[in-house]
């Protein structure tokens, strides 16, 4: 499953739920401070990617191995997703702190979701991957840490980490 289809899943996923009737977009928060138009979007919730990282102790081990002897190896992957709200009026500025608060909700109510990856139809069979989200707290030192980085000026945001589960650990 490519990355793309993972956050176009979850964001497809918030939209469908959240309660302000609210779209969540996919977008690069760098590019808020280079594009002042994009602070015009009627949107107040941004997913951005902020990180791929590789965990260490699952590094050697793959996903089972198929018939066809295609194997999943995204599971030792995990990517940092950033939720921000770049509205700046009164109004909107609180429409998107509402948002956020959704989607923290959402994610507590539902950590755990599958999603079918199209790229794998192993002998007719679907392949459904399961996505774990969890919440990452920073401290305000990372957290200027991570705005800098992304070249942004504060915003407010929740940031979480999101891995693929191995078939077997958990049954829906």
């Amino acid at each position: 499953m490519k990355i793309s289809e993972i956050l176009t899943k979850i964001a497809d996923d918030i939209n469908s739920k959240l309660q302000s009737q609210s779209a969540v977009v996919i977008a690069n928060l760098a590019a808020i401070s280079k594009d002042e138009e994009f602070l015009q979007l009627s949107s107040p919730i941004i997913l951005s990617l902020v990180n791929i990282e590789e965990v260490r102790n699952l590094k050697n081990k793959t996903s089972p191995s198929y018939s066809s002897g295609i194997t999943q190896n995204f599971s030792n992957l995990v990517f940092s997703v950033l939720f921000a709200s770049p509205m700046i009026k009164s109004a909107d500025y609180l429409e998107g702190i509402d948002a956020l608060e959704e989607i923290i909700q959402y994610f507590k109510d539902k950590p755990i979701f599958q999603v079918q990856d199209s790229d794998l139809l192993i002998n007719e069979l679907n392949f459904n991957q399961k996505i774990a989200i969890e919440m990452i707290s920073l401290s305000t030192e990372e957290l200027h840490h991570m705005w800098s980085y992304l070249g942004c000026y504060y915003m407010p945001s929740v940031l979480y980490k999101v891995r693929m589960l191995p078939n077997e650990s958990v049954n829906l």
